[in-house]
């Protein structure tokens, strides 16, 4: 779930995680908790406005399917970094001079 999100959109509710794993809400916390013993995300729980932010995720084995995906995220991410660096090369050229 956080790893289909770009890594600015990893804050999830504890409904939309409830929603995905197929548990009732009450149960996200512990679940969570879970996966942070196991080392399977690295993140923290905001109890007081439901919410988890995840920070990492641990790698796994990627289908054809997952691959693709991460193939259109680098390509987002390229595409960003390009961008940036338009912007200084406009606004601040002496910074990319050596």
């Amino acid at each position: 779930m956080a790893f289909n999100r770009s890594s600015t959109q990893r804050k999830l509710t504890f409904a939309e995680i409830a929603r995905a794993a197929r548990v009732p809400a009450s149960d996200v916390e512990l679940l969570v908790m879970k996966a942070l013993a196991e080392k399977l995300v690295r993140g923290h729980i905001d109890q007081v406005n439901e919410t988890v932010s995840i920070t990492w995720v641990r790698a796994r084995a990627l289908g054809r399917a997952g691959a693709g995906r991460l193939a259109a995220r680098l390509d987002a991410w390229c595409s960003a970094a390009a961008a940036a660096e338009g912007l200084l090369q406009r606004t601040a050229p002496d910074l990319l001079t050596l």
